[in-house]
């Protein structure tokens, strides 16, 4: 898969050990615990996050309800993931090619800095314009509610 442009960097700081953070982003079924847009995981690899490991989830977006396919597309244990979202009832797959997400993790001192990047190209000049104008700003909202979520959550795990 080609990773799409970078579209949105958010970065956290979290008062948790690395490893830690990643018992949380590597345990599919705990998505509901901290996205705030997933309501169930529907489907996921009972064996573990790894490259080609596919996850489905219910979600709600932009307040609609709806589904989202996901494959781990790179994996470095305890470094960093990465997501192509490869189908969705929300409309993304309609307006951006090679829509995918990676988070990254660094130890600062006993605590973990946390990146989240998400990369995509616009189908077409109608679909730039609009993420320029509002879809980036909604994304990123998303974004910082998951970041925020992941962070109460890893830390709780202490």
């Amino acid at each position: 898969m080609k990773k799409g442009t970078l579209q949105i960097q958010e970065t956290i700081f979290m008062d948790a050990p690395a490893h830690k953070v990643w018992d949380v982003l590597l345990d599919a079924p705990q998505l509901v615990h901290w996205m705030p847009a997933v309501n169930e995981v529907l489907e996921w690899d009972q064996s573990g996050e790894k490259i080609g490991s596919e996850r489905k989830c219910r979600a709600t977006l932009a307040g609609r309800s709806g589904t989202i396919n996901e494959r781990v597309v790179a994996h470095l244990p305890g470094v960093s993931i990465h997501y192509a979202v490869i189908d969705d009832t929300f409309g993304m797959s309609k307006m951006f090619n090679n829509y995918s997400f990676e988070l990254s993790t660094q130890n600062s001192h006993g605590s973990t800095v946390v990146t989240s990047r998400t990369y995509y190209d616009s189908k077409n000049i109608f679909v730039a314009i609009m993420n320029k104008l509002c879809m980036q700003k909604k994304f990123k909202k998303v974004i910082s509610s998951m970041l925020i979520g992941l962070k109460s959550h890893a830390e709780k795990q202490k």
